[in-house]
C-alpha cells in the first residue's frame, strides 16, 4: 500500500470517505476557492463529476511488486479520464506522471490537459 493509501484509511476510520472528501470540496469552490479532487479509479472519477468537480487530477496507484502492476494501473487511469471525459468534457483533467512508470504512460498524458510531474530536490533550503 502507498502512502496515499494509508491516507485514506486514515481518513476513513476518522468517517471521511471520498463522497465526504468531494462534499468538502464542493463547499470549499461554492465559496470560491479553487479546488481539485483527485481520482484514482474509473468509480472516482464519475464519483466527482457527479459532484461538480470540473478540476481533476488522475493518479495511477502506485506501483506495487508485481511486474504487470504499472500497465494495470496506467490503463485503468486512463480509463478514469475517458469516464472524465464522457461525463464532464468541459473539465480540466491532469495527470500525475512518476518517473518509475516511465513512457507507459504516455497515453494518459496524451489524453489529458496537462501534467503534475513528481520531482524530488536535494537543494538546500535557503536560510535567511
Amino acid at each position: 500500500a502507498g502512502t496515499t493509501d494509508g491516507l485514506a484509511e486514515v481518513l476513513s476510520r476518522a468517517g471521511v470517505d471520498y463522497a465526504t472528501e468531494l462534499a468538502t470540496l464542493a463547499e470549499a469552490a461554492s465559496q470560491g476557492l479553487g479546488v481539485m479532487a483527485v481520482v484514482v479509479t474509473v468509480a472516482q472519477a464519475r464519483q466527482a463529476t457527479a459532484a461538480g468537480m470540473r478540476r481533476l487530477l488522475v493518479y495511477p496507484a502506485a506501483l506495487d511488486d508485481a511486474p504487470a502492476s504499472g500497465a494495470r494501473f496506467a490503463a485503468t487511469a486512463l480509463e478514469a479520464i475517458r469516464a472524465i471525459r464522457q461525463t464532464a468534457p468541459e473539465a480540466t483533467v491532469l495527470a500525475f506522471r512518476h518517473p518509475s512508470y516511465g513512457p507507459i504512460l504516455d497515453p494518459l498524458t496524451a489524453a489529458s490537459d496537462g501534467v503534475v510531474d513528481w520531482a524530488v530536490s536535494n537543494r538546500d533550503t535557503p536560510t535567511a
